[in-house]
This record gives C-alpha cells, structure tokens and sequence, in this order.
C-alpha cells in the first residue's frame, strides 16, 4: 500500500559575489554572480517530494535537485543621457534630454536531468517501477555525466552486461527482447546510443531586458514620464520541459529519439527568459 514520509531533506549550498557601482554622474551598475549546489530527494524542484526508485534504499534519490544551476549571474544598470540635461531650453531639454536606459541582463547555467531504463523496469524489487541506467544517478545529467561519449558508454555498458543484471529471470519475450525481465514481468530490452547532438542538462537561460524612459518636466511638482520596455530583446529561446528521460530501445532511428529533448520554450510572457515581448505606459506625478 502506497504511504508518504516527511523523512526527505535538502541541501543548499553558495558562493555569492557582488560589483556595486554606486549612481554617480547619472551611471549606475550592480553584478551578482552565485557559484551553488542544490540538492534534494527524486530531482525534486519544488520541495513537493517525489517518488523512490528504491524502497530500501531512500539514500539512492538523493542528488542535484530541478532547480539546481551552478551558476547565476544577474547584471543591471541604470544610465541617464547627459545630453541636454542641464539646458536652459525647456525644449531642448524636455524633447531631446531627459532620457534614461535601464537594463536587467540575466544568465543561468542548464538544470540536471535523469535518466531511466524503458518498460518501467524495477531493478529494485520494491515496487516502485522505476530504475536509473547503471551508472547514473537522480539529476547525474548534466552534472557527474557531461558529454554523450559518456553516456553512450554507460549505455553500451549496460547492453553488455544485461544477463547479469541484478534481480532479473528469463522469460519469454518479444523476438527484438533479449530474453530477461524484472521479476515483475517487465521485458529488459538493449538500448540504443544517443546522438552526438544531445545535450546533457536543461537549456541555461538568457535574457537581456531593456527600459526606455522619456520625463517631461512641466515644472517642480508635474512631470510625465513615457516608458518603453521590452524583455529579452534577443528573443532566445531558452528550452523547457525536457521530453521522455525514459533511454529509446535499440534500433529506434535516430530521428525518433526525445530522450533529453526539449519540447518548448519558456512561456513567462511579460518576465526573463520569455519570447520578446513589449510593453508601454505612462506615469504623471503631481
């Protein structure tokens, strides 16, 4: 019978660096850069919890979490154009002065991912119908494993030593099967090698946003404020909700295999990290 315990912890730890350049001759800047390790049980990202692969062995859940990125550097800077700033023309210094750019610049490294054997094989007896590739790990992805070369020879690997993996019986399989299951009757089928174009980790974000701000000073107590904005004026795409970490059978064709891919771009529409979008308004102060 299914039950939940809150025996689950995580681990969070950081370097974080800072650059103030205080506002001075209309100019100011700010960088902040974090070095960390986040870690937690199943890849959990939003401390909701998750599901074991292991019954008997919890421990062996516990590694980089989803929302892990080992690094994050965050720029920002506000800039007032000294351009007829103090001009005793209140033309020349409504219309062609008093402009002001900001900017935020946003840079995230890649989450980790996992990886899993196809068919829910249950390598653990336990139940839980879920097993990593030998050799990986909860969000190894990315993180201990970082090209395909070493992926594809864990896969090769495993393709190997099917025989004598631990907790499996023959059985009668399909004619591509390889003749052992699970001892829930799970067929264990080879694997096939990735592309060399996979990649390893979720998509780092980028995003650079830009504000535009034109005052019009009518005198001490009015003034109209303009204001132009658009977010991540590159229009990067910055891939989310990698699809199907469940590793493709063998003799799938390469150009059907989703395993670690993306399957769309970030959507915060109006925020860092989404499709370029713009946005306008107006202040008045009295």
């Amino acid at each position: 019978m299914p039950f939940i315990e809150s025996g689950g912890f995580s681990t969070y730890s950081g370097l974080l660096a800072r650059l103030d350049r205080r506002f001075k001759n209309g100019f100011q800047l700010t960088a902040s850069y974090a070095l960390s390790r986040f870690k937690a049980f199943n890849n959990d990202s939003l401390g909701l919890g998750g599901n074991a692969t292991d019954l008997n062995n919890l421990r062996a859940d516990f590694g980089p979490a989803g929302l892990d990125r080992k690094n994050r550097l965050v720029v920002s800077a506000i800039w007032e154009l000294p351009f007829y700033k103090n001009s005793s023309s209140f033309l020349k210094k409504n219309v062609l002065g008093n402009w002001n750019v900001s900017l935020i610049s946003t840079t995230f490294s890649g989450t980790p991912q996992s990886v899993f054997l196809p068919n829910i094989v249950d390598l653990s007896t336990t139940g839980t119908f879920a097993t990593y590739l030998p050799g990986t790990g909860p969000g190894s992805i990315g993180r201990g494993i970082h090209t395909v070369d070493q992926l594809n020879s864990l896969i090769r690997t495993y393709n190997q030593n099917i025989n004598s993996l631990p907790n499996t019986t023959s059985c009668r399989t399909s004619p591509t099967g390889t003749g052992r299951c699970d001892l829930f009757g799970n067929e264990i089928f080879r694997l096939a090698e990735l592309p060399s174009d996979t990649q390893l980790g979720g998509d780092p974000l980028l995003s650079q946003d830009l504000r535009l701000t034109k005052t019009i000073n009518f005198s001490e107590r009015y003034r109209l404020q303009l204001i132009g904005e658009v977010f991540n004026v590159f229009n990067i795409a910055n891939l989310v909700n990698v699809n199907d970490t469940i590793l493709p059978v063998e003799g799938t064709p390469a150009n059907e295999i989703t395993t670690l891919r993306p399957t769309q771009r970030a959507t915060s529409i109006f925020g860092t990290g989404g499709p370029r979008a713009f946005q306008f308004g107006a202040r008045f102060n009295f």
